[in-house]
């Protein structure tokens, strides 16, 4: 980021009335330089897969918002100051520092691009370059899913989240500022308007992360604080100038380096974030540029200097290159991930010294108009481009085979159905068929919306409808919740939604049946960690403790006993789940070794795997006359259970059938129909 940050160390701007040019500069600090370089390393090495990860290393990201709120307003203010701020020039300056280099590196790999991708990955790729262009790249991955998701190492552009940020701050805070200017000039009431927005934004940020989480993370009013604390570091002294006596205690500069580590080694991705636990990095970066030291080897060696000009640069490259490795499945390959990281390293390099530099020259002996000309047009075209790809498939560019198993990927349930009430209106309930003559009611997780066609299909063929309510991520348990380090959604919102459910079915004829299907292994979390994803009453550390497998079993039994007691009950065994993404891992093994592995699990793996879930359904099947319904013996054969049949990957990602795979399993849906 030390692209958009050294644009606050030199600048020119105009007299703010006659937008006359005038020359205004910020005195270069190395101290924030080489915290530039401690926060970028930080970041890099939280990126590198497994082993090497510095397990607290994303809060270096809020370390550089700190850095850019302190700049920022020394811009703005100290320019105002003098009467040599124009705001349609430091827009410019922003875009004019942000977008050559965003603008080479999305280009490159547009490029690469058009050659190395498969057209699922090609239009994912296109939309992110859209979103990042229009600086909404926080934005858009807010609606697609989180940062600490797997699917993140799919995304080259995830990084950019920080650039929307930044870049709607930039655009707001100025008006807030000039604002305030324009009805007093006492420093104190700015002061205190800015205490109040940074206060306003970390309270909204500590209650709502356990709400919304993702939103939280993402969103500019939730991590306003952190930019505005660096503002609050420029404007104390101004108010209170004794308080900058406190500088040269070593006490202070210590402990804002203590805070600092401590926020990269001890915190994880478990954590809620940014929430009070972000106060660490804020309050460290904080400090650091308050006290001022300019003689500290922590941040004035040569290696952190030179690291410092290029943290932009290296910040813009790293995560293209540790994306790349997850797509040519070697992110456990030690010497090809220290090879992604040199090479990071090199092309930080190559673009601070041929595009930062250079255009920095150039566009310095432009004028505002030729400029915003010259940086919009290429931005506009470029963006086009991307748009249009983003829903168009170029015939020819990559062999069809190919392309045929990657779209499997995106062979998913598209919703072609009538709309029902709905819990959530995120998550429509939906009528499949005949609604006079309805067959099966379906309830359950993004798992039966994986099968709900299938069912639909089959139930037509008897001449019936099938409704189909579900919430993502939510087992089909009473009074379940789902545990905090998930940073999904509020707690007790799956609970809530198996009351709903209760309530809605005194809708329909009690000789209807209800269909439940869940992924019941997302109940014990990662099979690594063997943390809970759900909770009861008391959350348990390890899914592995007898008590909480005794809750979880006594919640399946009292649960389908209830519903049974009420209508015809039948539940779906767990499906087999592969270890891989097996339609976009295969395409790409075709695309980049031209063979691809044998995906397939075990059927020991597949019992070993949901051992607990299918004793419990067996307990209640036994106690309430619950019907199980068994996909084993279509999935299936000689002990194996793969990934690919009949020549397609069966699900769309790991675990999630496709239209394909679903259709396996229509003689067993047919079966229970006949049985009606």
């Amino acid at each position: 980021m030390s692209l958009v940050f050294r644009s606050f160390y030199s600048e020119s701007y105009s007299e703010f009335k006659s937008l006359q040019h005038l020359p205004s500069k910020v005195p270069f600090r190395e101290d924030i330089n080489g915290l530039r370089a401690w926060a970028v390393i930080a970041v890099v090495f939280y990126h590198l897969p497994f082993t090497y990860q510095l397990p607290g290393g994303f809060a270096g990201v809020d370390i550089f918002f700190v850095i850019s709120g302190f700049l920022m307003t020394s811009i703005i203010l100290g320019g105002n100051k003098n009467g040599q701020f124009s705001l349609g020039k430091f827009y410019m300056s922003r875009v004019r520092r942000i977008l050559p280099a965003l603008l080479f590196l999305v280009s490159v790999l547009l490029l690469l691009g058009w050659f190395f991708l498969t057209t699922p990955d090609y239009q994912k790729l296109s939309e992110e370059v859209a979103a990042a262009l229009a600086f909404i790249s926080n934005i858009h991955y807010w609606d697609h899913s989180g940062y600490f998701d797997s699917s993140a190492f799919e995304k080259w552009l995830l990084h950019t989240w920080t650039l929307g940020i930044e870049a709607q701050f930039y655009f707001l805070y100025p008006l807030f500022l000039l604002a305030i200017r324009a009805f007093t000039t006492s420093a104190k009431v700015l002061w205190f308007l800015v205490l109040l927005g940074f206060l306003s934004s970390l309270l909204l940020n500590i209650v709502v992360v356990h709400l919304y989480p993702i939103p939280t993370f993402f969103l500019l009013p939730s991590r306003g604080w952190e930019l505005l604390a660096g503002g609050l570091v420029y404007l104390t002294p101004e108010i209170w100038p004794d308080i900058q006596r406190y500088r040269d205690k070593k006490l202070l500069f210590y402990l804002a380096w203590a805070l600092i580590l401590a926020s990269v080694i001890i915190l994880d991705e478990h954590v809620l974030w940014p929430g009070y636990w972000a106060l660490l990095p804020v309050s460290g970066a904080a400090l650091l540029i308050f006290i001022n030291n300019q003689q500290s080897m922590m941040t004035k060696n040569v290696v952190f200097q030179w690291l410092g000009d290029r943290s932009y640069s290296l910040y813009l490259w790293h995560w293209p290159a540790i994306v790349l490795l997850y797509f040519l499945s070697l992110e456990t390959n030690a010497a090809a991930v220290w090879l992604a990281l040199l090479a990071s390293v090199v092309l930080a390099h190559c673009s601070y010294q041929f595009i930062e530099a250079p255009t920095r020259k150039i566009f310095s002996g432009l004028s505002l108009k030729r400029e915003v000309v010259v940086i919009f047009s290429i931005t506009v075209m470029l963006s086009a481009v991307a748009i249009y790809l983003t829903s168009h498939q170029i015939k020819g560019r990559i062999d069809d085979r190919i392309e045929t198993i990657a779209f499997q990927s995106e062979n998913k349930n598209r919703f072609q159905c009538e709309k029902l009430p709905s819990f959530n209106e995120e998550m429509p309930g939906c009528l499949y068929g005949d609604k006079e003559n309805i067959g099966a009611i379906v309830i359950g997780d993004s798992h039966s919306t994986a099968q709900v066609t299938a069912i639909a299909e089959a139930a037509q063929r008897h001449g019936m409808g099938v409704a189909h309510y579900y919430h993502d991520s939510c087992p089909t348990l009473a009074g379940v919740k789902l545990a905090k380090w998930l940073q999904i959604y509020p707690n007790d919102k799956c609970a809530d939604f198996v009351t709903w459910v209760k309530s809605e079915l005194n809708a329909y004829p009690a000789e209807i049946p209800m269909i439940v299907i869940n992924r019941f292994s997302f109940i014990f979390g990662s099979t690594k960690e063997k943390k809970p994803a759900v909770y009861f009453d008391t959350y348990y550390q390890n899914s592995d403790d007898p008590l909480f497998i005794n809750e979880v079993s006594n919640a399946f039994v009292e649960t389908y006993c209830e519903f049974a007691a009420d209508r015809p009950l039948f539940v779906m065994k767990p499906t087999p789940e592969q270890r891989h993404n097996v339609a976009k891992e295969a395409s790409r093994e075709l695309l980049f070794y031209g063979e691809m592995r044998n995906y397939a699990i075990s059927l020991d793996a597949y019992h070993d795997k949901n051992n607990i879930v299918l004793r419990a359904l067996d307990s209640a099947s036994e106690q309430c006359n619950v019907a199980l319904l068994d996909p084993i013996p279509y999935l299936c054969d000689n002990g194996v259970c793969p990934g690919i049949i009949q020549g397609l990957p069966i699900v769309t990602d790991e675990d999630h059938f496709n239209e394909h795979g679903n259709k396996l399993l229509l003689p067993m849906f047919n079966k229970m129909f006949e049985t009606q």
